[in-house]
């Protein structure tokens, strides 16, 4: 009969171990998923912010040469121009692989010292960014990346008419695009920007035309682009 008790008492200890362990294994395992989780987030945050910086990039050339960053000029000099161009490519370094295209063409230009000539008409995108980015699929190995996603991107954009006015647009796009990824050091960066289908709106109604460019930056300046997607 003692024997009979001791081992109902051992029994029960013994359910209540296993109790324990798989309470103990299931935490950890939702600890784990949590982390998980988290870092997947925490990456798709980080895929986020490189294709906002390399949408805004990949068009901001003829923000950079024609208006010389924040002089925006009209003309700017030949030497006014390449220490654009010079800035623009150590900006583009910050965000694409030293191997992606658009970084060795615009080297190729500066290295051979080609400039815009005066243009005949003023035109030139002061401003650009993003509204959203939409992640559709990614690709995730050790050392590189591919991610297809839709971004919803806006423009502030100057055009001289002909009869000398300037007419201020804003350009809302749609752009699904696909982007290569490739690991530097610690760092992701572009190694291929393509957009693969482009839909094209805008607010209408925020347009406007001046008789000068400075009219026209100073409502640029003012001016919040809608979304109109």
């Amino acid at each position: 009969m003692k024997k009979s008790k001791n081992f109902r008492v051992k029994k029960i200890f013994l359910l209540a171990a296993c109790l324990i362990v798989a309470l103990g294994s299931a935490l950890a395992a939702q600890s784990f998923v949590t982390r998980d989780a988290n870092a997947e987030k925490k990456e798709e945050g980080v895929i986020k912010e490189i294709l906002t910086e390399a949408s805004i990039l990949e068009r901001s050339a003829n923000q950079y040469k024609m208006t010389n960053g924040t002089m925006r000029k009209a003309a700017p000099t030949g030497e006014e121009q390449k220490e654009a161009a010079g800035q623009y490519i150590a900006d583009l370094e910050k965000v694409y692989s030293a191997e992606a295209s658009i970084v060795q063409n615009e080297k190729k230009k500066l290295e051979n010292e080609i400039v815009q000539g005066e243009a005949e008409r003023f035109s030139a995108v002061i401003d650009n960014g993003v509204f959203d980015v939409s992640i559709q699929s990614k690709k995730i190995e050790e050392q590189t990346a591919v991610v297809e996603a839709t971004l919803l991107t806006w423009q502030k954009y100057i055009v001289q008419r002909e009869n000398g006015a300037y007419r201020v647009l804003f350009p809302v796009n749609r752009d699904k695009v696909e982007v290569k990824l490739v690991k530097e050091g610690d760092d992701w960066k572009v190694a291929s920007y393509d957009i693969l289908h482009k839909d094209v709106e805008g607010d209408y109604d925020q347009e406007e035309s001046f008789d000068s460019l400075e009219e026209a930056i100073a409502y640029a300046d003012k001016t919040t682009p809608n979304n109109v997607f």
